[in-house]
């Protein structure tokens, strides 16, 4: 696969900068879409998928306004046309329980958002490292790919 076309859904522009800061450190060199959004994002991730073009990853914060990150993963979830995207949430929040409750409603990965941009980083790292073995097949065993690389 070529260009890794990337969504993220992120209310907080603070966040969403750190995140492209964080994404970009690790080798993500492309253009993120970005929306502040849940609902406007649904709509236009429907659209780029209709069209064939829709991104391979989609980075939803959990906690927005609106339409929260884990409701628009499962708006996502409940419609095949979005099953080969690959979709990482995050949060700042309590990181255990926001973490099981995602995995539950079809999350792909799980990142906590921190404040400092190296710890942030080495979040995305891992993330990264499941993306160069795997995600790129999404239709590899995924389940057992993420536990044996997470731990």
């Amino acid at each position: 696969m070529g260009h890794t076309r990337i969504m993220l859904v992120d209310d907080r522009i603070e966040d969403a900068a750190l995140t492209i800061m964080a994404l970009k450190a690790v080798g993500f060199h492309n253009d993120v879409e970005l929306h502040t959004d849940g609902r406007h994002a649904l709509k236009i991730l429907e659209e780029n998928v209709n069209e064939g073009y829709g991104p391979h990853i989609v980075f939803l914060d959990v906690n927005m306004p609106a339409i929260t990150g884990c409701s628009m993963l499962l708006q996502m979830r409940r419609d095949h046309k979005f099953n080969h995207i690959t979709v990482v949430m995050l949060t700042t929040a309590d990181y255990e329980s926001k973490r099981c409750n995602c995995y539950e409603h079809g999350a792909d990965f799980f990142l906590k958002k921190h404040a400092d941009i190296d710890d942030f980083t080495d979040e995305i790292a891992g993330f990264k490292r499941f993306w160069d073995a795997i995600g790129r097949n999404k239709y590899a065993d995924l389940e057992n790919e993420r536990d044996r690389l997470t731990g």
